[in-house]
């Protein structure tokens, strides 16, 4: 009988974990939002495409529901990066939405988007958002 409950709180279990894991990276992302300055009354002191990005980033968070306008956010990211000269936030908001492309069985799209930005960089390899969006590529091909 021990592991007849075991077995039917299986599902149960995973599902809290997914819960639990998906409740870990809405608080970061949160986090994260909240040291940027969304929600404050004053003048938002970073970048348009990060709060952009950070929002298509909450909206995947969704599920499928959200895919669609984390998407939408996702390119608005990268026209806001584009406009403003950032070449590192345009670096994120690709490789935000090449994931979300991979994740769709999209690969070609996503390789021909990020691999472009990724090599306009010369130097700074070594940096988090240089070697994610390197692993990410390794993956695409």
């Amino acid at each position: 009988m021990g592991s007849d409950t075991s077995a039917a709180n299986l599902p149960l279990r995973a599902r809290d974990l997914l819960v639990r894991q998906r409740t870990q990276r809405v608080n970061a992302l949160r986090g994260q939002a909240g040291s940027s300055g969304i929600g404050a009354s004053r003048p938002l002191p970073c970048s348009p495409a990060k709060l952009v990005r950070i929002k298509g980033e909450l909206l995947l968070l969704q599920g499928a529901p959200g895919a669609a306008a984390a998407e939408d956010h996702f390119r608005q990211a990268l026209d806001w990066a584009r406009q403003q000269g950032a070449l590192s936030w345009e670096l994120r908001a690709a490789t935000s939405l090449a994931r979300l492309l991979r994740d769709q069985d999209r690969v070609g799209e996503a390789r021909d988007l990020l691999a472009p930005i990724y090599q306009r960089f010369t130097e700074g390899f070594g940096t988090a958002d240089l070697q994610a969006a390197k692993r990410l590529l390794a993956e695409l091909e």
